[in-house]
């Protein structure tokens, strides 16, 4: 039996379970020993295959974080390059027999990178939000089982577009019990999770610059301010058709770039991006990411922007 960090067993089982017909697990957890017969037999045969699997001390394969697979037919595979991220798994695109939890990057000696948009995308939905102790291991679940002992875990739902989209506006937007300044040139005042203290807010006297919220009010405004951007996104008319991971990029977007970004709104603004909006409605993915493929001259916006133009370039 193959065992995995526990977090990683738990998404690889309910992704296996997904699978039209369930790929075999091959390899997971290894030791010193059993790492270094696998690099070396793979540095001789393929190159491209030992920098997947890692230098010693640094390869995700001695920390149970990561998965070699075996595909029943082409079909499979190219469902699990697919879906991987709905079961919170990364399939490799370039070697799908390796698969990884979705958002986890080693930076191990010698394996530091600076983190590429798609990198930003993965960590926006993954790992990052699971802190369960990285040193566990445990055996892979088997099919069906669920409970509460190592090994026994109860199978992960894939994300839905709420959950994608709300861990993506956390990850960048912070959270703040008190008023602060957002960070565009306006310095607009803001509170809790991104929320932009309007005028109306003033007038009814619901924020000042003493506003203390608590974790509580936090939470339950991030909600309604959820509720309403995704309003705003839910305008394009093909909604209904968008994977929930590019549903919850655009309702990122639309948190981000204004509640007109695609038309909607109390008043009558117009749509902000009808480029933008025409392209998606057409499908034509390429043109809709060009449109916010440009440096926006705040770190923080640009690299929002490119992941959701990430999100459209590889949409169906």
């Amino acid at each position: 039996m193959q065992h995995f960090w526990q977090p990683f067993a738990t998404r690889l089982r309910s992704f296996l379970d997904a699978a039209p017909q369930p790929p075999t697990v091959t390899a997971g957890f290894m030791t010193p020993a059993e790492h270094e017969r696998l690099y070396h037999e793979a540095r001789r045969l393929n190159p491209q295959a030992a920098e997947r699997i890692g230098l010693p001390k640094q390869s995700p394969f001695l920390r149970g974080r990561a998965a070699v697979l075996d595909y029943p037919d082409k079909e499979v595979e190219k469902w699990a390059l697919r879906n991987g991220p709905k079961y919170g798994v990364h399939v490799d695109k370039d070697m799908p027999w390796m698969v990884r939890p979705l958002g986890d990057r080693f930076k191990g000696p010698g394996a530091v990178k600076p983190l590429s948009a798609t990198d930003m995308l993965e960590i926006a939905v993954g790992d990052r939000f699971y802190h369960e102790n990285p040193e566990a291991k445990y055996a892979l679940p088997e099919q069906g089982v669920s409970g509460g002992t190592p090994g026994q875990v109860n199978p992960v739902d894939p994300l839905d577009t709420r959950t994608i989209a709300m861990r993506m506006m956390r990850q960048h937007e912070g959270f703040s019990n008190t008023v602060y300044e957002d960070p565009s040139p306006e310095k607009n005042p803001t509170i809790g999770i991104g929320h932009l203290i309007t005028e109306k807010d003033e007038e009814a006297g619901l924020y000042s610059e003493d506003t203390v919220l608590s974790d509580e009010e936090v939470e339950a405004l991030f909600v309604k301010d959820y509720d309403y951007h995704r309003r705003g996104a839910e305008v394009l008319e093909n909604w209904d058709e968008l994977s929930p991971h590019l549903q919850a990029g655009l309702i990122d977007f639309v948190f981000n770039t204004g509640i007109h970004t695609f038309g909607f709104g109390e008043e009558d603004y117009g749509v902000a991006w009808p480029k933008m909006r025409a392209a998606i409605e057409s499908r034509d993915w390429e043109a809709a990411a060009t449109e916010v493929d440009e440096d926006w001259g705040n770190v923080g916006v640009t690299r929002r922007n490119r992941l959701i133009g990430i999100l459209l370039e590889e949409a169906e």
